[in-house]
């Protein structure tokens, strides 16, 4: 029984938690059979408590995968106010553009319904004449045609536009001369032939109506 005993503890580490086990075996008379079963348990037990335990991860962000994040979402915000201060830039030249050869198309029908002269020109206050189109036109009946509303004529239409970053320079196409009115006689014929461009920032937008109206 004593070497029984003796080849068992040589096959574990003499540590406190097995001490009573053996004891227990000991008191019991156990057979050599009995203490190499004990070992077995004890080495089990021992490998298993004795096994460093996984650290469970935090919950949450570190510090740098904050700041990383927050980096990235800046630069995608600033791509994204880029490109849409572009687009809005670029529809609303667009949409001026496509406002003023309605306006020259109204005029030229009304030529043609009343039989006047209907003239498009620039305007600031909405009454009269200006010498740029920048801040807005009108059209009116220009039944004398001088170039501004008098007595009787009537305004058409009136296109107001509140922007200084905008500019709306229109020319004669043949000579490049730039005008600030246009005028539809009653056959439907503008003056000139023009050039329009708008320009907002650094978009811009243009186009050719030929004397008849049409976009060319």
């Amino acid at each position: 029984m004593e070497i029984c005993e003796i080849d068992a503890l040589r096959n574990i580490k003499n540590t406190p938690r097995v001490a009573a086990t053996f004891e227990s075996k000991r008191e019991k008379h156990c057979s050599c059979a009995d203490y190499a079963y004990t070992v077995k348990q004890i080495t089990f037990f021992m490998r298993c408590h004795n096994k460093p335990m996984r650290q469970s991860r935090p919950n949450g962000f570190s510090l740098i995968e904050l700041l990383v994040a927050i980096a990235i979402v800046g630069i995608l915000l600033g791509v994204g106010i880029s490109g849409y201060s572009g687009w809005v830039a670029r529809t609303n030249t667009e949409e001026i553009a496509l406002t003023l050869q309605r306006s020259l198309a109204l005029a030229r029908s009304e030529a043609i319904r009343s039989g006047e002269n209907v003239r498009l020109c620039g305007t600031e206050n909405g009454t009269s004449c200006t010498n740029s189109l920048t801040r807005g036109w009108l059209v009116f009946t220009d039944t004398d045609d001088s170039g501004q509303v008098n007595g009787a004529e009537r305004i058409l239409s009136l296109f107001d536009i509140d922007s200084s970053n905008l500019s709306i320079e229109v020319a004669n196409s043949i000579d490049a001369t730039t005008v600030s009115s246009v005028s539809y006689s009653y056959r439907g014929y503008s003056n000139i032939p023009l050039n329009a461009t708008i320009a907002l920032g650094s978009h811009e937008h243009a186009f050719t109506m030929n004397r008849a109206g049409h976009i060319e």
